[in-house]
């Protein structure tokens, strides 16, 4: 054919002519058609086009709130089947790593800390906790919370991931819902939102085993990146704060000069509590906070716990982040304006090993009832963990959320539910003896540390924390948002034993190593 001539911009645009051009010449011959350019102009022509295919794979991705609840049904249909390999039919890994690019893209820019000032035409608040990858128990918390919209604003303090069998479709599902309603859904991070923990709690082998070694490692890759920039916490309407694990150290451990009752604090070392304006200027840790140099607020945030006992000191059994009694979290919260702390992180069978602390089996417990406010754990996914070795050892734990109104935001109303059974099909993703990153058993009694249950100059009242009753003979199809089953009679709390169940405790340094 006859050689043709063309005029293109250094950025690939074709031109009329006129301006700084590069000529390109089109060859037809009997080989085949092949184009001739400058190294330069290719270079920015392949960075234009990389550009454009990630807008155009974003704009193919229904991001209206129809769109996405039909993306989420495909999600739950693809689980009721009871095989991994479904859910790529129903959810290609392309609009997987969209969703994944665009969530980055909106979370990037955004501080460690989201402030929240609602809207008037904001009714409530819902407040959810650790939810690890139990995707059939995410729907059926949604059908009884409803779902995000202009009068309810949803906050999901981390832990999507990890032990459950369904971590991709629980985040991605939470990432649909934050993409179309950006406004209503607050996500913050939790610590299995990590490298080290997905390596070994299953999110990684999950990811691989429902998309295949090459697509799943390049989408475990981005997984990481959005988890990297997660907010750290939210504060809403400046009386209530909602994170992973709780309050964090102020600097360096100091040595006390003061004696507590007829002993010194030996070998202890003891830390002040943090201020919000720390948080605000602090790193969100990266892939995996280790709780060093710019990490360390990162890593307490997301690993730390309450306990009975007065002071603030590192959290030995977890290896990581720091326990903080009752006087830590009131002089917090007298210093920050804060009546109501919200965190989650501990599951029911961990919190069956601390005695000085309240009974979680119902979800939900009051950790710190100070004269300031309420520090609360929430944990949200029911009949947790999904999988134990003993059925005999089954905690069978109810999932609780929490609900926020005017007009002070700061008084919590607890609902729990049970798990739906029977769960789909489902592999396990991690081995039966990896070590607990859950438990935390600190010594009850430690030479020098004062515990504020002996004297109870801070008490836990759970008769001023309503509980509504569970229903679980909902419709257990895989429609997601029916009409929410708020139930109107309520009762008190009566929190139930629980079988203790045995598990190795966690030291991070142990798994330090771990290829990350």
């Amino acid at each position: 054919g006859k050689p043709t001539t063309t005029e293109t911009d250094v950025d690939g645009t074709h031109r009329g002519g006129g301006g700084t051009t590069i000529r390109t010449k089109r060859i037809h011959a009997k080989g085949g058609t092949w184009w001739k350019f400058k190294s330069t102009a290719m270079g920015k022509m392949r960075e234009e086009q990389r550009r454009r295919s990630f807008e155009n794979r974003g704009r193919t991705l229904p991001l209206d709130v129809d769109g996405v609840d039909g993306l989420i049904a495909n999600i739950a249909e693809a689980v009721q089947t009871g095989n991994a390999n479904a859910l790529q039919h129903n959810l290609p890994a392309t609009n997987v790593l969209a969703t994944l690019q665009l969530a980055a893209k909106l979370f990037k820019p955004l501080p460690p800390v989201i402030e929240v000032d609602t809207k008037p035409s904001v009714r409530e608040v819902v407040v959810v906790g650790d939810t690890h990858g139990q995707f059939p128990d995410l729907l059926h918390l949604l059908r009884l919370a409803g779902k995000p919209s202009e009068e309810r604003m949803i906050v999901f303090n981390g832990d999507y991931v990890d032990r459950g069998s369904w971590g991709v479709e629980t985040f991605v599902t939470v990432l649909l819902m934050k993409l179309s309603r950006p406004q209503s859904v607050i996500m913050l991070r939790g610590n299995h939102e990590s490298s080290t923990c997905t390596k070994l709690y299953g999110f990684f082998k999950e990811v691989l085993d429902k998309y295949g070694t090459e697509e799943g490692t390049k989408l475990y890759k981005m997984f990481k990146k959005v988890f990297a920039v997660l907010p750290l916490a939210t504060v809403i309407n400046k009386v209530t704060l909602v994170l992973h694990g709780g309050l964090f150290r102020a600097g360096h451990a100091c040595e006390p000069e003061k004696k507590l009752g007829n002993e010194f604090w030996s070998q202890e070392q003891l830390y002040s509590v943090g201020s919000l304006t720390q948080l605000r200027n602090s790193s969100r840790g990266g892939t995996d906070p280790n709780g060093m140099g710019s990490a360390t607020v990162a890593s307490d945030v997301l690993w730390s716990d309450p306990t009975s006992l007065l002071g603030m000191f590192e959290n030995e059994d977890r290896g990581i982040g720091m326990l903080y009694g009752p006087d830590v979290t009131e002089k917090f919260m007298m210093a920050e304006g804060i009546e109501l702390i919200i965190r989650s992180h501990e599951s029911p069978d961990a919190r069956a090993k601390r005695p000085t602390l309240p009974d979680l089996s119902g979800g939900f417990s009051i950790d710190h009832d100070v004269q300031a406010g309420q520090l609360v754990t929430v944990f949200s996914a029911p009949d947790y963990p999904q999988f134990v070795e003993d059925e005999a050892l089954r905690v069978r734990n109810k999932g609780a959320f929490l609900i926020l109104r005017s007009p002070n935001w700061a008084t919590p109303e607890a609902v729990q539910f049970e798990a739906l059974q029977p769960r789909p099909m489902a592999k396990r993703y991690y081995a039966s003896d990896a070590p607990d990153s859950d438990i935390d058993f600190p010594v009850p009694h430690i030479s020098g540390r004062v515990s504020a249950t002996h004297d109870q100059p801070f008490n836990t009242n759970e008769s001023e924390f309503p509980a509504t009753p569970s229903d679980a003979h909902l419709d257990p199809s895989p429609c997601l948002f029916c009409s929410p089953a708020h139930i109107d009679h309520r009762r008190q709390y009566e929190p139930t034993h629980s079988i203790q169940s045995v598990s190795k405790k966690i030291s991070y340094e142990s798994i330090e190593g771990f290829e990350t």
